[in-house]
């Protein structure tokens, strides 16, 4: 009970001081084993049961990211024994797959066990494996988890893994979006024919999906798709008609930019990385010759059209030719 204590004050202090990547989380083991029961029998299922921590991240380059976890679990037990609780601390990585479809997760560190009937119990090794999936600012995971302990009364060591779903919410994206949702955006950035960037009151949005806008002083013409969901990287069937339509207007190009962009919601780290993704769907859609020169930009959230969310979900097009 007292490292549960001491680990909810940890947490409070982290989150009270730092929320830009903390990750609570919250889970239940669909499935528990024990190799050896505290007087050296063999083990085998066990009581399944729940989890509750946080984790602690910070990105590295586009497709990582990795920090510290602590986690604390339920009695481990059967019917006829109560082995120990356990609290393992660890480091995590985590590793996008699929164009950020899934992301492999490992853990690695201390698992510390509790005093409990049939001996004082020392812990041991902790490793888990599995998979995950973001779905806007909570995640999904299944993990397979290994952690050792030792009964010293008994001299016996031994080990109980586990398969479980863990549960996250990604604190530092949703106080960002709360924050940022409350004072809205009221400027819109246009460019005019000279293109030079006006900031301006928010006009109503146009009907129009795809529009075209030529820049007298050098044969450039720019088109803006707007049709992707919310937290989406993928195109829409909408998005995929504007774009087919858009194809001939490419034909004789020399280079073509494409840049992402983002509503003001979530985090500036996640909404870059959306952008980027944004962009790259859109050029992996179109199918450009290789001879044409492609550039990809994110801009994340900083080019907003207006406080319309919808609006800002969007991808701009650049032709030179």
């Amino acid at each position: 009970m007292k490292k549960l204590l001491f680990g909810i004050a940890a947490l409070v202090l982290v989150t009270t001081t730092y929320s830009e990547g903390l990750e609570l989380k919250g889970g239940y083991d669909i499935w528990r084993n024990i190799s050896k029961d505290y007087v050296g029998d063999s083990g085998g299922s066990i009581d399944r049961g729940w989890t509750v921590g946080a984790e602690y991240l910070w990105d590295y380059g586009e497709d990582y990211s990795y920090g510290l976890g602590t986690e604390f679990r339920s009695m481990i037990e059967d019917e006829n024994n109560r082995y120990n609780e356990s609290m393992p601390i660890y480091l995590v990585g985590k590793y996008d797959l699929l164009d950020n479809m899934f992301y492999v997760v490992g853990r690695g560190g201390y698992n510390a066990s509790s005093n409990i009937t049939g001996g004082n119990t020392e812990g041991g090794h902790y490793v888990g494996v599995g998979l995950g999936k973001d779905i806007g600012f909570f995640n999904l995971e299944v993990l397979y988890e290994n952690m050792g302990y030792e009964f010293k009364k008994q001299d016996q060591s031994g080990y109980h893994d586990s398969v479980g779903v863990k549960f996250g919410m990604k604190l530092g994206e949703f106080y960002d979006m709360m924050r940022k949702d409350s004072t809205p955006n009221n400027t819109q950035i246009t460019y005019e024919e000279d293109n030079t960037m006006v900031s301006e009151e928010m006009p109503a949005m146009e009907e129009e999906k795809v529009e075209e806008k030529v820049v007298e002083a050098e044969p450039v013409m720019k088109f803006i798709l707007v049709n992707f969901e919310f937290n989406d990287g993928q195109l829409t069937d909408e998005a995929k008609a504007d774009l087919d339509s858009l194809k001939p207007e490419l034909v004789g190009a020399k280079k073509i930019t494409v840049i992402g962009h983002t509503d003001t919601q979530g985090s500036d780290i996640y909404n870059q990385k959306l952008s980027e993704e944004r962009a790259k769907t859109v050029v992996d859609y179109l199918e450009i010759p290789e001879d044409v020169v492609v550039e990809i930009i994110g801009e994340g959230e900083l080019m907003p059209l207006g406080e319309d969310h919808d609006a800002n979900r969007r991808v701009e097009i650049e032709v030179e030719k």
